[in-house]
């Protein structure tokens, strides 16, 4: 799934199985989508409440909206993986 959203709220880190950056985004009114990065295969993505980023990954759904995760580069995943775009750089 691609999106390209605001970051609506920033959530505390996520440490199960691995390092998670997580934040929320509004791709359009009445969705939000969470969005959880891994710290193991990226670097940090500095984001602000208000800020557009642009994001590639894998998306699951459930009742609340759903999470967009593997927002990472992975030659094994279709189109070489995900990706963060804030800014004009990419994390990947």
């Amino acid at each position: 799934m691609s999106a390209e959203a605001p970051v609506v709220q920033l959530l505390g880190d996520e440490d199960i199985g691995g390092q998670r950056q997580r934040f929320t985004i509004r791709p359009q009114e009445g969705v939000v989508v969470q969005v959880r990065h891994s710290l193991d295969d990226s670097a940090r993505v500095p984001v602000e409440r208000g800020d557009v980023v642009r994001v590639q990954g894998y998306y699951q759904w459930d009742a609340r909206g759903g999470f967009i995760s593997r927002t990472f580069s992975d030659p094994e995943q279709p189109g070489g993986g995900g990706w963060i775009e804030h800014e004009g750089e990419r994390y990947d």
